[in-house]
């Protein structure tokens, strides 16, 4: 999978590069969801600056939306910046959105690693 995961103190921060399909995000999602430290995370950084293809159908996002927001009760307060400037991820934002129209998930897109990790770090959403 195109995706390296890195536990953090307060969040976690996942990393894909190259060819990346809504399959690789799904995997991904499972993987840091089903943990044991999911509940506790303030953050989750999903870094897209290191793919080379981004090759996700609407479908997918939809699905990658939906089942955010369903856990988005298990961890009420995460912050979830989003790096990229890659235009067909950034044209997904109104699409996740829709998919997940109520979750309390505070949502920012950002160009760099350092900007994302100075919003996360910011106070958490109320």
């Amino acid at each position: 999978m195109p995706c390296e995961v890195f536990w953090e103190e307060e969040g976690v921060w996942r990393r894909f590069s190259g060819l990346v399909t809504g399959d690789d995000i799904l995997r991904s999602n499972l993987q840091v969801h089903t943990s044991n430290q999911f509940r506790k995370l303030k953050y989750q950084i999903v870094d897209f600056s290191g793919t080379t293809e981004f090759n996700v159908a609407e479908e997918d996002m939809r699905t990658i939306s939906e089942y955010d927001a369903a856990l988005a009760g298990v961890a009420p307060r995460l912050k979830v910046a989003v790096i990229t400037v890659r235009e067909e991820i950034i044209g997904y934002r109104a699409l996740y959105k829709e998919g997940a129209p109520d979750s309390c998930w505070e949502l920012a897109y950002f160009e760099d690693l350092q900007s994302a990790r100075n919003w996360v770090s910011g106070p958490a959403p109320a």
